[in-house]
């Protein structure tokens, strides 16, 4: 039976983006590589029930590693893998492992309190987790300056308390975490005193964000607005959903963050909203362009060809190249360094190999492919050849049975001869 026992060490490991107070965005699958010689890949089954059969992804051996970016706060989802050989035999499932983000909930964006005066808030009631009990999370705050902000931890209610004679606004940041590191987060703007504001903020020069595919860009929201009666630290800014395009908003310093997926360039259009303590709002329709940037298409390894049967032997390079801007039928291919290999390559990427009858040993080279935009990626292939008459010779060696969970002993050298 295809061995499966290799594939119990599942386990999960977060990966949190790097911006402040980021949510976690991501999370990464390992597990214990198969030491069969004939492994081919992994396939990644995934669910939000127990032993899931919907496949997520296939791993090239002998990557051992899946991100999966794609997962949502408040789901618990279920993992497991099969491994696959040569042959296209799939193990049996490896052990499930499960996981979830806690995901922060109808918690208010903006609330006031006089001078003073003082809110508290229930935590367990904005918060829900699937894997965790609401006392096994731990919970932050930040961002206050004049406002007093308390956490009990064993009770988890939270007290902010403005302090007498206070008019102001501030940003308070609140963080869950779960035992496995998992964190959601919200803002909330706490508004104290009497003072109303009348005039709206007006969003200003912001029409077009531009920046380079697999890039960033920062720009300061405050240079963006004006507001008569309104001080900039006290307006909260927010944007509308994208689908390729995401932005982070630092809310004690109103500094946006601009990425997009990665390999990705083109247009979207994302709305952004600001409004001061008193709910007066302005929004504006941004569009955001990814500029191209050209990437260099990707050699992997090449096999080592075998011509002591024979003088000439042909390899399909274009299954070895892989491109994210352009076809592989645009690559066009080169090599240097051979002496005694013949090599020829078709503008398709067929590549012909040939020696001298005469000719034994091995040689290794290198073979180079180019995208139209002149980027490119180099590969090294060995060709060897021996004298057949010289070799070992295995004989006698038949197929072999035996019953699941048992083993067999071969002495191979049996089943083997050599002239010399």
């Amino acid at each position: 039976m295809w061995n499966n026992k290799y594939l119990v060490q599942l386990i999960l490991i977060f990966s949190t983006l790097s911006f402040t107070l980021a949510q976690t965005q991501k999370w990464t699958l390992e597990w214990d590589p198969n030491p069969e010689s004939d492994m081919l890949r992994y396939e990644v089954y995934r669910g939000t029930s127990p032993s899931p059969t919907g496949k997520l992804a296939d791993v090239d051996h002998p990557t051992t590693t899946y991100e999966d970016n794609d997962i949502e706060k408040g789901v618990l989802y279920y993992y497991r893998l099969k491994a696959v050989n040569t042959a296209y035999q799939a193990s049996e499932f490896s052990d499930q492992i499960s996981a979830a983000i806690p995901k922060i909930t109808n918690f208010p964006s903006s609330v006031q309190l006089d001078a003073g005066s003082e809110l508290t808030f229930n935590l367990d009631d904005y918060v829900d987790d699937p894997d965790h009990a609401d006392d096994l999370l731990t919970w932050q705050a930040s961002g206050n300056t004049d406002l007093q902000v308390q956490i009990n931890q064993s009770t988890r209610v939270l007290t902010i308390t403005a302090p007498t004679g206070w008019d102001g606004s501030e940003i308070i940041d609140l963080s869950a975490t779960d035992p496995d590191g998992f964190f959601d987060t919200f803002s909330m703007q706490v508004h104290a005193g009497n003072v109303i504001s009348t005039s709206p903020p007006e969003i200003v020069s912001l029409n077009q964000i531009e920046f380079a595919e697999d890039g960033t860009r920062q720009i300061d929201l405050n240079d963006h607005v004006n507001d008569n009666d309104t001080p900039k630290s006290n307006l909260f800014w927010y944007t509308g959903s994208s689908a390729k395009v995401q932005v982070v908003i630092n809310h004690n310093t109103n500094i946006a963050v601009f990425t997009a997926e990665e390999n990705w360039n083109g247009t979207e259009k994302i709305w952004f909203f600001v409004k001061d303590p008193e709910e007066n709002k302005d929004s504006v329709e941004v569009t955001v362009v990814v500029t191209a940037v050209n990437d260099a298409p990707v050699f992997s390894a090449l096999p080592s060809i075998n011509l002591s049967s024979t003088t000439s032997a042909t390899l399909n390079l274009s299954k070895y190249v892989t491109d994210v801007d352009h076809d592989v039928s645009l690559m066009t291919w080169a090599y240097s360094g051979n002496q005694n290999v013949n090599v020829d390559i078709s503008p398709q990427g067929i590549a012909s190999f040939s020696v001298d009858q005469s000719w034994q040993g091995n040689e290794k080279f290198d073979l180079f492919v180019q995208d139209p935009a002149g980027a490119q990626d180099t590969a090294g292939i060995t060709i060897y050849r021996q004298n057949q008459a010289e070799a070992p010779v295995i004989s006698g060696l038949d197929d072999v049975t035996l019953l699941e969970d048992t083993e067999l002993q071969i002495e191979l050298n049996d089943y083997v001869s050599d002239p010399n």
